[in-house]
């Protein structure tokens, strides 16, 4: 019995098919495993809070890290978030068109929360000492009066939301 040896190009050709394979699956499966919020509703974290650039981390929202929630996301040469206080991400950008991706970010916390303040950032902590308290979420509506005179406020218009945090 002689065992057949394939013909050296035939081999060549295999491997190639095989190699861009491979890299086509690891394509898919990194394109799949998204670093940042994409979908409404999501919810993310800093990465870097030390850079001048909001670098966000997609968390679960149930997590205490996920301190923004994903509420719009807007596309063109020169995107905008809507009116208030977002937390902008500005990652994406079409290479053909110069249209950018902006997404959009709200504060993700509830009443009763405690949060300290890092940079224009905040972190969920312990109450008490230098911490601030949430002390009002009003869902539907974008008024800063709706909070007290020394509280830091976080308004967005879109979707309607006040947030009064207090020192």
């Amino acid at each position: 019995m002689s065992e057949q040896v394939p013909e050296p190009a035939k081999t060549i050709r295999m491997v190639r098919i095989g190699g861009v394979a491979a890299v086509a699956v690891l394509g898919m499966a990194l394109a799949g495993c998204t670093s940042t919020p994409g979908n409404i509703g999501e919810c993310g974290k800093y990465t870097d809070m030390a850079r001048n650039r909001s670098e966000i981390a997609l968390v679960d929202c149930s997590s205490p890290d996920a301190m923004y929630k994903l509420v719009d996301t807007v596309s063109g040469r020169s995107p905008a978030c809507p009116r208030g206080d977002y937390v902008e991400d500005t990652s994406i950008r079409n290479r053909k068109t110069e249209r950018r991706t902006r997404k959009c970010f709200v504060l993700n916390v509830k009443e009763g929360e405690c949060l300290n303040a890092v940079g224009e950032s905040y972190v969920r902590a312990q109450c008490g000492g230098t911490s601030r308290r949430v002390s009002k979420v009003v869902n539907g509506q974008f008024d800063a009066k709706l909070c007290g005179a020394g509280d830091d406020t976080r308004e967005y218009s879109r979707p309607a939301l006040t947030i009064c945090i207090s020192r």
